[in-house]
């Protein structure tokens, strides 16, 4: 990971769905957009970090 951290300090590697879920939720309390970007369902993310957050 030392590698990326010279393209941006704030960089956050998770390792599960679940866990990309929890940070989202967790920084969806100050407020902001988030964009979400892959090439297929990603496991279900849309629905699932919709339903979090509601």
């Amino acid at each position: 990971m030392s590698g990326l951290k010279k393209y941006a300090e704030n960089i956050e590697i998770c390792q599960t769905l679940d866990e990309i879920i929890v940070k989202l939720k967790l920084e969806a309390r100050y407020g902001g957009h988030f964009v979400l970007m892959s090439n297929g369902s990603c496991g279900g993310i849309y629905q699932r970090l919709q339903d979090a957050l509601s």
